[in-house]
């Protein structure tokens, strides 16, 4: 597999306004205080257009990605003629407008030579030999993809905390994920492999997804679920998905066998201590520590099935609904 690392000036910009706007919940609040200490207070005019932009974002969604043109092509006004194709007359005019108006705020956060020493270092560390085996674990467990693909584009969204936080995302239809990184140090830091632990995240996402949805829709089918049922405010499918790939990638099996930072350990530390835990009480935490929680409990199984070479299947999944089944 071949990792191609990019980034562009308007993706970083789509997602610096777009994080402002706080649309969807997986917009980062402590981004933006931080870069509200760098760009000062907004004004009236621009918190409206962040309202507005904010609503044109959530009735596209990720089925309409408007960000996925903004972050994967470097052409500007090729870019623009394709947004200008998927929204209407009036979307169109308040999204350039409002990427106008935040033009100089952007320009005060924007550090493209930080997403240039980070692309390097990615390159450099993505081909290391100790990688290779990663993809042989995971089409072991997961069952190969029905497509292959010989090389991923990774797109870095540059943000603003130091070295303690990253994130990715899979929602560019197949076209190659995204990092939220800020300066990667080298030679090989803990940070630096966390950040190749998320990729491998994304990636599983983008290769095994199908794979690993057929299973749990074969699951929930049969415990007569519907797949949109809202569990932590969010359909159980995605849950499910989310804690399954968790289990390998970043902070499961297959992180704990290529990689130094011991993340399971961590997590096991966390809640080994804490006995007979009611996944109920645990509601109100939020999703990261129930997530953490079942890839505590489901990770040791990942870890069996993968020295067996045995495939993912119901009674794996059926074991993560009975955990999901006491926090609804």
């Amino acid at each position: 597999m071949n990792f191609k690392i990019k980034y562009t000036r308007l993706g970083n910009k789509f997602f610096f306004i777009s994080n402002l706007a706080e649309w969807h919940f997986s917009c980062r609040e402590r981004y933006n205080l931080i870069w509200l200490e760098k760009i000062g207070e907004l004004s009236k005019k621009e918190r409206g257009l962040l309202k507005l932009f904010g609503d044109i974002l959530k009735k596209y969604n990720f089925k309409k990605y408007l960000g996925y043109h903004l972050i994967v092509e470097k052409d500007e006004s090729g870019v623009w003629k394709k947004i200008k194709k998927d929204v209407t007359k009036k979307e169109f005019e308040i999204i350039s407008k409002t990427f106008d108006v935040f033009e100089n705020k952007f320009e005060k956060v924007w550090k493209p030579e930080i997403l240039e020493r980070n692309s390097k270092i990615l390159e450099k560390e993505l081909k290391r030999k100790r990688y290779k085996k990663i993809q042989t674990d995971l089409n072991s467990f997961l069952r190969k993809p029905s497509k292959i693909r010989k090389s991923v584009d990774i797109f870095l969204l540059k943000h603003p905390e130091k070295n303690i936080y990253l994130a990715g995302g899979a929602n560019l239809k197949g076209k190659g994920l995204t990092i939220e990184c800020n300066e990667l140090a080298y030679p090989i830091t803990e940070f630096v492999e966390r950040t190749i632990a998320v990729i491998y995240h994304e990636l599983t996402h983008i290769l095994y997804g199908e794979n690993i949805r057929r299973v749990i829709r074969k699951v929930l089918s049969k415990n007569k679920i519907g797949p949109n049922k809202k569990i932590l405010g969010r359909p159980i499918k995605d849950i499910m998905e989310e804690i399954i790939i968790c289990t390998v990638f970043p902070s499961g099996y297959l992180a704990e066998k290529y990689f130094s930072y011991n993340p399971y350990k961590t997590i096991e530390n966390n809640y080994k201590n804490m006995g007979s835990i009611s996944l109920k009480k645990m509601k109100g935490d939020g999703f990261n520590k129930i997530r953490n929680y079942l890839v505590y409990k489901t990770c040791p199984i990942a870890e069996k099935y993968i020295k067996n070479y045995k495939k993912i299947d119901l009674k794996f999944v059926e074991n993560i609904l009975r955990e999901l089944k006491i926090v609804d």
